[in-house]
Formats: structure tokens, C-alpha cells, sequence
């Protein structure tokens, strides 16, 4: 995601149970576009909120360390929405799946 900041994959944030919407949310707060910085916005939010005349060049550099409070945020708007919660209790399950279905090949081989 950034070249200052060493080789950094969405993939590895991913593994780690990043949520999507939190690594989207992180990194327009770091941009332009819009009016303030604000942690939570959803797509549709950012969507409406998004201002082209407020873009510019800049560099800008990713507040990791804020990352879990980002994640926290929208993992909670997950599960205060039941049809979000669902999905989300599918996604844990999938790759709880995954993850057992590995460590058993792992252990015959």
C-alpha cells in the first residue's frame, strides 16, 4: 500500500481479520476528498460525502497503529445490523473451516 512504509498487502490485513470496510475507511481519512476526517463511514457514506474539488496532491502516510480502533468500529456497526451480523458469522465460520481444514492436512503431512 505504500512504499515508505515496506511491502504491505491488503492480503495481510485480510489474515489477520481486518475488515474490509476498516482498511477502506483508514485509508480515505489519510486522503482528500472530503470535508474532515471522520472513523466509521460506511461505502455509502463515503460515497455521498465524496467531493472531487476537494482533491489534492499530497503525500500521505498511513496511521497503522489506528488500524484496530477502524476495525473495532465497523465490526461493531456489524453486528448491530442483523443482516450484517449474519454475514459476518458466515465469513467466521467459513474461515475458522479453513483454517481447521489446514492444520489437519498440515499434521498428516
Amino acid at each position: 500500500m505504500s512504499k515508505r512504509q515496506g511491502d504491505i498487502f491488503l492480503e495481510h490485513f485480510v489474515q489477520d481479520g481486518c475488515l474490509p470496510e476498516a482498511l477502506l475507511d483508514i485509508v480515505t481519512n489519510c486522503g482528500s476528498g472530503f470535508a474532515g476526517n471522520q472513523m466509521g463511514r460506511t461505502l455509502e457514506e463515503l460515497i455521498l460525502e465524496f467531493d472531487v474539488g476537494r482533491i489534492t496532491t499530497h503525500s500521505a502516510l498511513l496511521d497503522l497503529d489506528t488500524l484496530p480502533e477502524f476495525n473495532r468500529i465497523h465490526l461493531v456497526q456489524q453486528i448491530g445490523d442483523e443482516r450484517l451480523r449474519r454475514k459476518l458469522v458466515r465469513s467466521c465460520r467459513c474461515r475458522w473451516s479453513r483454517s481447521m481444514a489446514i492444520g489437519l492436512w498440515t499434521e498428516r503431512f
